[in-house]
C-alpha cells in the first residue's frame, strides 16, 4: 500500500512537472534555458565567435529539447499511476 502510495505521488508530481515543461506554462521554460544560458554563458567555449542570431537559434532549439522531455515526463509519470493502481488491485 505504502509503495503505491509513494508511485502515486511521485507520478502525479512527475505529471505535473511535464505538462508545466511541455506547454511552457507562464514562459517558465523559456525563462529556464535563458537563465541556464546566461549562466553557462561566460564559461562555455561554444558561445565564442557566435553571433546573437546563432545564440538566438540554439537557446530556441533548447527549448524545443525541454518542451520534449517534459512530454516524456508526462508519459514516464503516467506510467507510474498507472502501476500504482495496478498494484493496488493485484495485493
Amino acid at each position: 500500500m505504502a509503495q503505491a502510495a509513494a508511485f502515486f505521488g511521485v507520478g502525479l508530481l512527475l505529471v505535473l512537472l511535464g505538462l508545466i515543461l511541455a506547454t511552457d506554462f507562464r514562459g517558465i521554460t523559456t525563462k529556464h534555458i535563458a537563465l541556464s544560458s546566461n549562466l553557462v554563458g561566460p564559461i562555455s567555449p561554444f558561445r565564442r565567435g557566435r553571433t546573437e542570431d546563432d545564440l538566438r537559434q540554439r537557446q530556441f532549439l533548447f527549448v524545443v529539447l525541454e518542451r520534449l522531455l517534459g512530454c516524456l515526463f508526462v508519459l514516464m509519470g503516467a506510467g507510474l499511476v498507472v502501476a500504482a493502481v495496478i498494484s493496488l488491485f493485484v495485493e
